[in-house]
């Protein structure tokens, strides 16, 4: 139902095909991910520029993200530039309590980044706007028959 992943990542806009998530084995690139079968309802990529794409001559977004849509992610929440890992952490814990609770994929990214306002109203909007949703933005579904706690 869910994946997260939290990594050192890289956006080449010259050449996005050569962009990749840093794991600990090793990078793995966009295309490769676009190879993956990843028909998650939502995929997190909590780390640098995940969201930023190259539009390709045949109008088609290519970056780490897209890839991803392409290889059935029913939602992503990316981020735009690069991110600060503490707040980032504390945006991503308050952006799961909220869907947990059941709220939209929207509502609770909405939240989270309200609340690291309402926390720190000093705080710059580097640190809570990177984030952005991309894709279904409905509630998650229980998963393979689950209640939700």
């Amino acid at each position: 139902q869910l994946l997260h992943i939290a990594a050192h990542s890289e956006f080449y806009l010259d050449h996005p095909d050569l962009s990749a998530i840093h794991l600990h084995d090793g990078p793995i690139y966009a295309q490769q991910l676009m190879q993956q079968p990843m028909d998650y309802e939502l995929i997190t990529l909590s780390s640098c520029e995940t969201g930023i794409a190259h539009i390709g001559a045949s109008d088609d977004p290519l970056g780490l993200g897209h890839m991803l849509l392409y290889a059935g992610a029913g939602a992503l929440v990316t981020s735009l530039w690069r991110v600060e890992d503490a707040q980032t952490a504390r945006l991503m814990t308050t952006f799961y309590q909220r869907l947990r609770a059941g709220e939209s994929k929207a509502a609770a990214l909405r939240a989270a980044q309200r609340t690291m306002i309402e926390e720190n109203p000093a705080l710059h909007p580097a640190y809570w706007g990177a984030f952005t949703l991309i894709g279904n933005p409905s509630p998650l579904t229980r998963s393979r028959g689950q209640p939700r706690s």
